[in-house]
């Protein structure tokens, strides 16, 4: 609105409920600042609150009030101006000036843009609803589909708990049939064996080559399974938590040496060789149960036999790193593919690769070892390539540090 001269006069479009969508006059620029959304009453001195909204209110009840004296605050006094106001359906113009006079003129300019000015004001109006329209709608889908998303989720993890108890509680039955069957089946394969190796003594002069044959059959045959039986019994004991480790101070040097003497027998009879030796300065001492570290060495040269060839040399060695002890065991055979790598320290695995001489493997020695190992804080590793041979490594923490076991543990002083 143009004015030759500026005049105090105000001029609001506000909505039913008294916020100020736009302000529409304000010669004096004394509301430049004021950001739209605020409502009615902060356009007004502190003074005239009360007033102001007895004001509004009358306007929304009457549909149009005149000669109401509010005041305005400025920068050093309160301006006392005449206020008038329409309700149009759901919007209010309230519009104050110095005199009434003023105040109708203004109000008649206001009117007067009701050509493209006040088209543009309404479509300007409806527009704005219509995205808060939409912008509600939107929040209000997005709540509903997060609540739906949450509710499913919800369930899901309801069905996992459930699903994880009753795998827990098979799994409970497993290693409880597991280790029943081991027991029931050891003594009566240990008697079989026991009675072979009887009859074999008292028959040594009356059997012919295939009776000879025949009972070491029964006794290849008894000792695979006696392994198995035991292999099935840690695993079981392993799986349910109720492995113990007995804890004392271990020469690992001297299980070493021992089962590597052990493991010659065998191995000669493949041509092959084994070799140790110790790498630095000992002592090699760690803490352990020395009956599963004997395990552990036992387990991984016998591997290690069996997938040599003839003429080749398992070499094993002991060396000391620092706080660790590093066990090697290093075969010539076949090698390991990387996708049997893999799964190798999987229960029930086995590598593509046969042992070399058609011997046997229950598949759960090494995944055995790994835990019997991780128990005494250590780690094992695996090296290998087709056709390169395997390198299996342990690592075990030197010393008289007690290793932080998940199993059950009893220090052996």
């Amino acid at each position: 609105m143009n004015r030759s001269n500026q005049r105090d006069v105000i001029a609001l479009l506000c909505d039913d409920k008294g916020f100020v969508r736009e302000v529409l006059a304000d010669e004096r620029n004394r509301f430049e600042n004021v950001p739209a959304g605020l409502p009615f009453t902060a356009f007004v001195h502190p003074t005239s609150l009360t007033k102001a909204r007895n004001f509004f209110k009358e306007i929304q009840e009457k549909g149009i009030v005149l000669d109401w004296e509010l005041g305005v605050a400025t920068t050093n006094k309160v301006t006392i101006l005449q206020f008038t106001g329409v309700r149009h359906e759901r919007q209010t113009i309230i519009v104050g000036a110095e005199d009434s006079n003023s105040v109708m003129e203004l109000y008649e300019e206001i009117l007067s843009m009701h050509g493209d000015q006040i088209t543009l004001l309404r479509s300007e109006v409806k527009r704005r609803k219509e995205l808060a329209d939409e912008l509600h709608l939107m929040n209000l889908q997005g709540y509903e589909e997060v609540t739906r998303l949450n509710n499913e989720l919800v369930t899901m993890q309801r069905d996992l708990v459930k699903k994880t108890r009753e795998l827990e509680a098979l799994n409970q039955q497993k290693n409880l049939f597991l280790g029943i069957a081991a027991h029931d089946l050891r003594n009566p394969i240990g008697n079989i064996l026991n009675l072979s190796q009887l009859l074999q003594g008292d028959l040594r002069d009356k059997l012919n080559d295939d009776s000879a044959l025949y009972f070491q059959l029964i006794d290849s045959s008894c000792g695979f399974l006696l392994q198995l039986i035991s292999d099935l019994l840690d695993f079981s004991q392993i799986e349910s938590g109720k492995l113990t480790l007995e804890l004392e101070t271990v020469d690992l040097e001297a299980v070493v040496s021992q089962q590597t003497s052990f493991a010659r027998t065998t191995a000669q009879t493949k041509g092959v060789g084994v070799s140790f030796t110790t790498l630095g300065e000992g002592p090699f001492i760690t803490q352990g149960d020395r009956g599963r570290l004997t395990q552990v060495v036992d387990n991984l040269i016998s591997n290690a036999v069996k997938f040599s060839n003839a003429q080749t040399l398992v070499e094993v060695s002991l060396a000391r790193k620092e706080k660790n002890l590093l066990l090697t065991v290093q075969d010539h055979g076949p090698g390991i593919s990387p996708e049997d790598q893999v799964k190798l320290f999987q229960p029930f695995a086995k590598a593509s690769s046969r042992p070399t001489a058609g011997e046997r493997s229950t598949g759960l020695g090494l995944s055995i070892v790994k835990r019997i190992v991780d128990a005494h804080g250590g780690e094992i590793r695996l090296e290998s390539s087709p056709g390169q041979g395997t390198a299996l490594r342990v690592c075990l923490p030197v010393g008289d540090t007690v290793p932080s076991s998940t199993f059950t543990t009893t220090r052996m002083d």
